[in-house]
């Protein structure tokens, strides 16, 4: 496979990618919706590929929010309760970053 097939490749993996990320924020705002300590691991999970996946395939506006999200998340999945100072607000305000980061 030449160099230039291989950008074809990921360009067209990249594509894919994007288009399916509407569905992938769409199964993360259930996950949120309905926050329990199974679900925290999971959405740890999903958050954490979905950073790696759009470095890999060059979306950084992705990658940015997501990790984000992820840094936000750390505590709480370290144990502490996402509950109060302000927390559920900013959780909102990166989760709309995230669906943003698309455009």
């Amino acid at each position: 496979m030449s160099s230039e097939d291989l950008k074809d490749l990921l360009a067209k993996m990249s594509a894919d990618y994007k288009r399916a990320l509407p569905a992938k924020f769409a199964e993360l705002d259930v996950i949120r919706a309905t926050l329990t300590t199974a679900n925290l691991e999971r959405l740890q999970h999903e958050l954490h590929t979905l950073v790696g996946t759009a470095k890999t395939l060059g979306l950084p506006a992705v990658t940015d929010a997501a990790r984000a999200l992820e840094e936000f998340f750390e505590p709480y999945f370290a144990g502490e309760s996402i509950h109060g100072d302000g927390n559920e607000s900013r959780m909102e305000r990166l989760f709309d970053a995230l669906k943003q980061s698309i455009k």
